[in-house]
Order: structure tokens, then sequence, then C-alpha cells
């Protein structure tokens, strides 16, 4: 859990930040999975250039919503990635393990790259587990440099994973 989360409010983006505290009791206090989605990105973009939530469906990741530098809802809700092709993003799933370092290159990660006007610098995915199965990949492009960003962007993911199981219950008869 990161200890001083009122320091990760300098982003990266033209998106005005929020405190990671906002976001975490924003995301706390979620009813609905669009809402959960929206403020993650948020959250993510405060220590990121651009975040881009990605949605498991099948045999593919489909872009669901996004937040950064030169990054288009729209550009995101059309992205599919296919889960055939080697990339970061199949790694990730088939280990259900988060990723953080140097984008690769394979046709996948740069058509990524491309969709979020990469700049190059680190990247982060993390994987949204919902009973164990992994839903979604929280992916962060241009984190910034330092153990506090990539914590904020853990501290997220892991609020994102509690959000999601929160609604699942709430919604069993």
């Amino acid at each position: 859990m990161l200890k001083d989360r009122s320091m990760v409010t300098i982003s990266l983006s033209p998106v005005q930040p929020i405190p990671i505290d906002k976001i975490i009791s924003e995301l706390r206090r979620s009813t609905n999975r669009d809402e959960v989605v929206r403020l993650a990105c948020y959250g993510v973009v405060s220590a990121a250039r651009s975040a881009v939530f990605l949605a498991r469906r099948k045999d593919f990741l489909k872009g669901w919503d996004g937040v950064g530098v030169s990054l288009s809802r729209d550009s995101v809700r059309n992205l599919w990635l296919p889960l055939s092709s080697p990339s970061l993003f199949r790694d990730v799933v088939t280990s259900t393990q988060p990723y953080y370092g140097s984008p690769h290159f394979s046709a996948i990660d740069v058509l990524f790259q491309a969709i979020v006007q990469s700049h190059g610098g680190e990247m982060m995915i993390r994987p949204v587990l919902l009973q164990e199965r992994l839903v979604a990949l929280i992916c962060a492009d241009g984190v910034s440099s330092g153990d506090i960003a990539r914590k904020c962007i853990e501290t997220i993911s892991g609020e994102v994973n509690s959000a999601f199981a929160k609604l699942l219950a709430a919604n069993k008869p």
C-alpha cells in the first residue's frame, strides 16, 4: 500500500491531476463498472503519461477507456488486441503477473504504442482479477520514474480489483 498518497498529484498529461486519496475513496464508493474504469484511468494518469483500460473478451483485449496526452477515447474504444499474437499483453494475460519495464516491439505492442502516441519510457501493465480470473488490464505508458509512481499504480490496481469484487457481490441475488 502506498504510504504517502498525497505526494502523487503531479500529472504528465493535460488531465487535471486528482489526489490519490480522492481516487481511492471514489473507487470504494463506486456503484458501476464504467465509473470504476474511469476513476482507475484518472488515478493512473497521475503517475504516467497515459492510462488505458482493456477488457478481456475471450481471445481479445478490447479498449474500454483511456486518459492521457493526445489520447482520444474513440481510439481507445476502437482498439482490439488479439491474444493469439505475441505481445506484452498476452504475456500478462497468460501469467496474470504484472509487467513493468520498457515496451516491446511485437506488432501488437507497436500498435498499442501508436494508439497512445507513446514517447517511450517505462510502461506498466497490471492485471485486473475477479475471483482469480483475469477480466481486464490497466495499462500505463510513460510511467514517472521512481517508486512512488509505481506504487500509486499498484494501489489503484488493487482498489479496482476490490471495487469489481464489491460490484459483483452487490449484484448477486
